[in-house]
């Protein structure tokens, strides 16, 4: 890793300033979208680790109380433990949700910032945190945080600035801490290996000799003493007799079937333009937009309109030029300094980007891609800034490059933010699941069935656990019911006092279930009675709530 002149580099007052007020903008550009959009199911999958506590892959018994430890071979518990704390005082609701999340992607920013100031220029270190702060990619998945990635941003930048302060101070309470976080990650999203393994590629590649000079058999100890206590609920998982290194049987396999869509997709990431029509609607022929209701609704509107609808940004075309301006700085200035850093960030690109490419039924999704944040600024800002320090007016000429690529990431999120008003959100984000956990929560059924995937989750979360919902999509999504199957359905028709619940026609994500549910019911000898129908925002018919009579 690349060392500092100083052992403590200070940073620049106006640098630093201007970091917070991309911080701030940050968390104040996401708070912007938090009410308008419903909770998506994945978005609130934490929520069962609390509140109901079923499905949960390995959990312990800790004075009385049952503690998760992983709710999926692959994904850790750790949001949960910290939504626990959240919810203790706070709602369950797109507020308590996301306002966290919003905080720790603008720490993100902030410890950016300060990676980028201990490895270059003050200069380069502000560019970066605006170029992230300013992200839609970024952005919008850190504050609707499905994948989740808030906290895999936050552990991977401050794990990395921790090894850095060690590397350059011999510190061992930063060792320890950056290794600490590194388990962290693996425990919160075991994809963070794909970080860590570019990481140590980079390093290999760029840095031997300086890895080789900090090595030895005690600071390796501490290294993975640290990581193994980050990690260890991960640990104790797998190495559970029962589990046998399930995180890593069952989802480490290797297939080069769709890399060309992967690729398509992380230039999409970087124009902000992976999103459409899927976190919001766009517009369609028979549902009328909904007329701007807020000043800010208003300017956002007229702000779209003026800059033509914008729906990429330049950022990818960025990315193209510093790989340009890294060719050019490497002749002129050699193998040293921003250039080896910049060689470190290109193969830990090229390296993560490829073991997600290549992983069979992972990295298609915009919340994989995004795992490489915040790389690829960081490379953009070090290629700008050491290109603009050979001219005469360098800082202006920075700043301005910074200003375009920013301000064009700015247009392409208030075009979501348009759409978000204008048509509310996809079927994934509609804000309907709000009425329909209102009113769910006060039927008094002895189960409520949810027939469709996209809700299960999120009621359990804003009902708290206080309704007995259940999961009744299987088997009525299987193409054909056999006599077990339809046994089963007879179980739950039969009692009157169960609830079934799910998506209007044409809205089911597993098409045909609730028609199957229906006619087997009919065969049976009931009628379906409808409860409520719940509607959107806009008046769209979302979710049928209804229950079975002779």
């Amino acid at each position: 890793m690349p060392q500092s002149n100083s052992r403590f580099p200070r940073l620049s007052i106006s640098a630093a300033a201007g970091a917070v007020l991309a911080c701030i903008f940050f968390f104040f550009l996401g708070r912007a979208f938090v009410p308008h959009l419903g909770i998506q199911n994945d978005e609130a999958l934490f929520g069962a680790a609390i509140y109901q506590q079923s499905g949960l892959a390995s959990w312990r018994w800790v004075f009385g109380h049952r503690v998760p430890l992983m709710l999926m071979s692959y994904l850790g518990g750790l949001k949960c433990w910290i939504f626990w704390l959240v919810f203790q005082f706070w709602t369950p609701g797109a507020a308590s949700v996301r306002v966290p999340v919003l905080v720790a992607g603008a720490a993100t920013v902030w410890l950016f910032f300060v990676l980028l100031k201990r490895i270059s220029t003050a200069r380069a270190a502000l560019a970066g945190a605006v170029l992230l702060a300013a992200d839609t990619s970024f952005l919008l998945t850190t504050c609707f945080d499905w994948g989740p990635v808030a906290l895999q941003h936050l552990l991977l930048t401050g794990g990395v600035l921790l090894v850095v302060i060690f590397v350059q101070t011999r510190s061992w309470p930063s060792l320890a801490g950056g290794f600490f976080l590194f388990g962290l990650g693996v425990w919160d999203k075991a994809l963070f290996c794909w970080a860590l393994g570019g990481l140590s590629a980079a390093t290999l590649a760029v840095y031997p000799r300086e890895a080789w000079r900090l090595f030895s058999f005690r600071r390796a100890g501490v290294a993975t003493a640290a990581f193994a206590v980050g990690a260890l609920p991960l640990l104790i998982y797998n190495l559970n007799p029962q589990h046998r290194l399930e995180t890593f049987r069952g989802n480490a396999s290797w297939s080069a079937e769709d890399v060309p869509g992967k690729a398509r997709l992380l230039r999409q990431a970087l124009e902000g333009s992976a999103l459409f029509d899927w976190l919001v609607a766009e517009d369609t022929p028979g549902a009328a937009p909904m007329a701007p209701r807020t000043a800010l609704a208003r300017a956002s509107a007229w702000l779209s309109a003026a800059a033509g609808q914008p729906r990429r940004s330049l950022l990818a075309w960025g990315f193209a030029a510093a790989l340009v301006l890294f060719a050019w700085l490497w002749r002129r200035q050699g193998w040293k300094g921003s250039v080896r850093v910049l060689a470190f960030t290109l193969v830990f690109l090229a390296v993560t980007w490829l073991e997600m490419a290549l992983t069979k039924g992972a990295g298609g999704g915009l919340h994989h891609t995004v795992l490489l944040w915040p790389a690829p600024h960081l490379f953009i800002a070090l290629a700008l800034a050491g290109a603009a320090a050979g001219l005469r007016r360098g800082g202006v000429a920075l700043g301005a490059a910074v200003a375009v690529l920013a301000g064009s990431s700015l247009l392409v999120t208030n075009q979501y933010y348009v759409f978000m008003m204008r048509n509310g959100g996809g079927i994934n984000w509609t804000d309907a699941v709000y009425p329909l956990a209102g009113f769910v929560r006060q039927l008094p059924a002895h189960n409520v069935f949810v027939i469709d995937w996209g809700m299960l989750d999120t009621l359990q979360l804003l009902a708290r656990g206080k309704v007995p919902l259940r999961v009744g999509s299987d088997p009525v999504s299987k193409p054909a019911l056999d006599a077990a199957d339809r046994e089963v359905v007879w179980n739950w028709v039969s009692d009157p006092a169960n609830v079934f619940v799910g998506h209007t026609e044409g809205n089911e994500f597993f098409p045909g279930a609730r028609r199957h549910l229906l006619e087997t019911a009919a065969g049976f000898g009931f009628r379906s009675e409808m409860l409520q129908v719940v509607r959107d925002r806009r008046g769209q018919p979302i979710f049928e709530v209804f229950r079975f009579a002779r």
